[in-house]
């Protein structure tokens, strides 16, 4: 089975097919069980389409040393998504998901001021009817010993001055160091795979952040989360 993804720059796209045996070859769980990768980009797939596999590095995507943009994985090597240029994984390579989760936005509250600075860093706004959502960059990385070991979600510490929060760690916020989200309760992570983490933990999450950003109580903002 061949597991194809897009990127869209401007008017132009790029379609690849995700070279399975590359990405599997940075990370040791992958290299022990293939298909366990290739369960978890068929996953990604259908719930996150948009989302990109791609080169990490202590938990950040690697940058083409050309364009700067993400490294991802076709035609027998890791590649840069913009300019097709090869990369050479570096030590400690890991495999991360890049991709943007959209959150709505309630009407009148005191994010609204911070829009403008949050579109001009990257972060732009799209209404749905009369539904208004910001589109957030996170990023999640898995450890070599993953499913054994929890994944890591992260925010953009910018983002995250952006919005008012602050990049942590603060245990009013459950955020961890470098825009880390704290998504599970020690031995609480059951070896869930990235889109369900995604979907269970990292939607909510930051949902809970943005009220927060709106002027909700953090105390408030997180009642009856599932983190």
């Amino acid at each position: 089975m061949t597991y194809t993804q897009h990127r869209y720059s401007g008017t132009s796209e790029r379609t690849w097919q995700v070279d399975l045996a590359t990405a599997s070859s940075v990370a040791p769980w992958a290299q022990r069980a293939p298909a366990l990768l290739a369960g978890e980009v068929a996953a990604m797939g259908e719930s996150f389409p948009h989302w990109l596999l791609a080169l990490g590095q202590h938990d950040a995507p690697v940058a083409c040393g050309t364009c700067g943009n993400p490294v991802v994985f076709a035609a027998g090597a890791a590649r840069c998504v913009a300019c097709d240029t090869p990369a050479d994984p570096p030590p400690g390579a890991q495999l991360v998901w890049v991709g943007h989760l959209p959150t709505l936005l309630r009407p009148a509250s005191a994010l609204d001021a911070r829009l403008p600075a949050l579109a001009a860093a990257g972060f732009p706004t799209f209404t749905v009817g009369a539904a208004h959502y910001l589109l957030v960059m996170l990023l999640l990385a898995y450890p070599a010993e993953w499913p054994h070991e929890e994944p890591s979600v992260r925010y953009s510490p910018h983002f995250l001055r952006l919005i008012g929060v602050g990049p942590g760690p603060s245990g009013i916020t459950h955020l961890l160091s470098a825009g880390r989200a704290c998504l599970y309760a020690p031995g609480q992570y059951q070896g869930t795979g990235a889109a369900a983490v995604l979907q269970q933990r990292a939607v909510n999450h930051l949902a809970s952040l943005m009220k927060i950003a709106g002027g909700t109580p953090p105390t408030e903002a997180f009642i009856g989360r599932i983190h």
